[in-house]
């Protein structure tokens, strides 16, 4: 099972921007991370069961 991440709510804007909110899979933070040359996981968490139900990752 892959571990998904959730936006610090602080960030959501950053990182969201006009997209949806939800829950990425690390393969895609660490793809965006490389891209935006950051470390996302440092503005972002491991989501909970709550978060993933509330926010899914739309391709899942």
């Amino acid at each position: 099972m892959e571990t998904y991440y959730f936006a610090d709510e602080e960030y959501w804007d950053d990182i969201y921007g006009e997209a949806e909110v939800q829950c990425l899979p690390e393969s895609v933070v660490e793809r965006l991370s490389e891209k935006w040359d950051c470390n996302l996981f440092d503005n972002m968490h491991e989501a909970t069961d709550e978060e993933r139900e509330k926010y899914p990752y739309l391709n899942e």
